[in-house]
């Protein structure tokens, strides 16, 4: 099955939300209270982790910092495969839908985050005999940001 990627400018209320970071020096965030990005800017400064999850009973806010040290195409094949972890970590928690929001990275940093997404979601259990219990939870996928245009998403939409 594939997933359905669109572009929003709204958050839905209690909607499963992932940000993507550029730096933890910067990082704030709306969604969070000032006690967790005080965790998250510790914990990534004393033991560089990038990656946190937040359980808000009704939804999920997920936080994944890109690492400083890679640059150019190597940093987007990063995000992709930061994608692909996310997605099966979705899967297992059997999210539906997602929203995508970037804290000082870059669109084109978004973008291969949502490919990875989309490419770990997919699937080819048509001729599966039991395929509705094989399937990925994962349906749709949101992306606020300003910088991403149409055509970005078109282009995403081709998996």
């Amino acid at each position: 099955m594939l997933t359905k990627i669109e572009k929003t400018t709204r958050l839905a209320k209690n909607a499963n939300i992932a940000i993507l970071a550029s730096s933890a020096d910067n990082f704030k965030s709306e969604l969070l209270t000032d006690v967790e990005i005080t965790y998250i800017k510790q914990q990534k400064k004393k033991n560089n982790i990038c990656s946190f999850s937040f359980n808000r009973l009704k939804h999920w806010i997920f936080v994944r910092f890109i690492n400083a040290d890679k640059t150019g195409h190597f940093r987007l094949e990063e995000c992709r495969v930061m994608g692909d972890t996310l997605q099966k970590k979705l899967n297992g928690l059997k999210i539906e839908s997602l929203v995508l929001q970037a804290e000082g990275s870059e669109a084109e940093e978004l973008i291969s985050l949502a490919e990875g997404i989309a490419l770990g979601n997919y699937q080819f259990i048509k001729y599966f005999k039991d395929s509705y219990k094989k399937a990925n939870s994962l349906k749709k996928l949101s992306i606020t940001d300003e910088r991403i245009t149409r055509r970005d998403i078109n282009k995403l939409n081709i998996f």
